[in-house]
C-alpha cells in the first residue's frame, strides 16, 4: 500500500496440456506467460476504482505481443 492505493504485481503462465505442437512443423506453441501490474483504492467514500495492465511478449498461439487493460469500479 502507498497511502490509499493498493498495488498488485505478478507473472502468469498459461499452460494447455495435450496441445503440444512441434512448431513450426505442426503449429504454434499455445503456452505463454504475461506480466501483470495493477493499482486500486477508494476514490470517495464507498467507491473504489482500479486498473490492471497485462502484457505478454508472445501471446497465445505465438501471435506476437499483446497488451490488455482491465478497469474496475465498485
Amino acid at each position: 500500500m502507498w497511502g490509499p492505493a493498493t498495488f498488485d504485481f505478478g507473472v502468469i503462465y498459461y499452460v494447455y496440456p495435450g496441445a503440444d505442437f512441434i512448431a513450426p512443423i505442426v503449429g504454434p506453441d499455445l503456452d505463454y506467460f504475461e506480466f501483470k501490474a495493477g493499482v486500486s483504492g477508494e476514490v470517495i467514500k464507498n467507491l473504489s476504482a482500479g486498473a490492471t495492465v497485462f502484457y505478454s511478449p508472445d501471446y497465445f498461439g505465438e501471435t506476437g505481443s499483446a497488451w490488455t487493460v482491465e478497469e474496475t469500479l465498485a
